[in-house]
C-alpha cells in the first residue's frame, strides 16, 4: 500500500480529531510537551509530529513505515501507555 504525503496527513489529521474527540479530560486550550517543558497549542503539536514524520521520511523510512508507527502509538494511547506519568 503506497501513500502520498497529503494522504498520510490526512490520516494523521482525521487520527487526532478521533484520539481529541475520546480525550474529554485535556483542555482544549493547550497540550503539555513533558520532554521538553514546554506548552504547545494542539495545531502545533500536529505540525511538529509532520515534521518529525518528513524528517523521516527523507531519511529513508517508507509511507508503510510510518504507518506502522502511527498505528503503535494510537493503539498505546488508546491502552492508556501514553500520557500517563512514568
Amino acid at each position: 500500500m503506497k501513500l502520498t504525503k497529503s494522504k498520510l496527513k490526512q490520516i494523521i489529521k482525521e487520527e487526532k480529531h478521533k484520539l481529541l474527540s475520546e480525550q474529554t479530560d485535556i483542555g482544549n486550550e493547550r497540550l503539555t510537551a513533558p520532554v521538553k517543558g514546554v506548552s504547545r497549542s494542539k495545531d502545533q503539536a500536529v505540525e511538529d509530529i509532520e515534521a518529525i514524520l518528513n524528517e523521516l521520511w527523507d531519511g529513508g523510512s517508507t509511507n508503510e513505515d510510518l504507518v506502522v508507527m502511527l498505528e503503535r502509538l494510537i493503539k498505546g494511547i488508546g491502552s492508556g501507555f501514553i500520557g500517563k506519568p512514568t
